[in-house]
């Protein structure tokens, strides 16, 4: 509500504003007095340039996109790879200055089917148990599943003459579907959304390229996760505003432990 109550005795008049628009000397709190039939009101000044949530739009919001593939492959050999150390892994990555909105999760479920082995002709069957939904349920976590497509098996190690092949010489190849374009969808999403200021990228997937560039044109900032002793991609940091170290050396210990709880074929 505004009240015109007119210029009393202790303001002064505005320059280039309407004459019965005031504004109040300066200090913490002006107490008008009645005076020419106005009644009393108190006032207590705000700066210009103060808002009341100052310090939350100080805070860039950011979006952390994760490809899991590419995740399970950097550290696997080195951390148990499960949804706690993914989720410590991201949180790990938001600076003081930053506001996390949420983290995506770009991966398959375990392949499931009956396949005929090459050399014994017996069927095995695949039924891992899936773990991406106890990630999904994390809080501030979504997940966008692709499809693992089987594409038949190679060779685990050296090469060697078909007579002498076992099983054991041999694993499934299986190839992820579907996660690349997931990803770029949500990067155009963003863009167009204005959801995050900031995208932290966990990828090294040149196929990103394009999503990065229309990223940056509509005014958001782009950064590529890195691992340590990780060389940087040539093509996507033409399309980076920088990277984010991972401080894989201040995870919890206890993830320090060889484990494949959750790997799966497939790239």
């Amino acid at each position: 509500m505004i009240l015109n109550l007119g210029p009393p005795a202790n303001s002064r008049l505005a320059d280039n504003k309407r004459p019965d628009v005031f504004e109040l000397e300066r200090g913490n709190r002006q107490s008008i007095g009645r005076a020419a039939g106005h009644a009393v009101i108190q006032v207590k000044r705000i700066s210009p340039f103060y808002f009341p949530n100052q310090k939350a739009r100080l805070m860039k919001r950011i979006a952390i996109m994760i490809d899991g593939g590419h995740l399970r492959e950097s550290v696997d050999s080195q951390y148990k790879f499960n949804v706690d150390f993914i989720e410590e892994v991201a949180l790990k990555m938001v600076e003081t200055e930053e506001e996390l909105l949420r983290v995506l999760f770009y991966d398959c479920d375990p392949y499931r089917g009956n396949i005929q082995l090459p050399v014994s002709g017996k069927m095995m069957k695949f039924d891992q148990p899936g773990w991406l939904d106890a990630l999904a349920s994390k809080e501030l976590f979504a997940v966008r599943r692709g499809v693992l497509k089987f594409r038949g098996f190679k060779l685990k190690g050296s090469h060697k003459k078909f007579a002498s092949l076992s099983e054991d010489d041999l694993k499934p190849d299986l190839l992820q579907k579907g996660v690349d374009m997931r990803l770029g969808i949500d990067i155009a999403n963003f863009s167009i959304t204005k959801a995050v200021e900031r995208i932290i990228l966990v990828s090294r997937d040149t196929d990103c390229v394009p999503a990065m560039k229309y990223c940056r044109i509509a005014g958001i900032q782009v950064y590529l996760a890195q691992f340590p002793g990780q060389l940087p991609v040539p093509e996507l940091s033409h399309h980076a505003d920088g990277y984010r170290k991972i401080p894989l050396s201040d995870i919890t210990k206890k993830f320090k432990a060889k484990s494949r709880s959750t790997r799966q074929g497939g790239r």
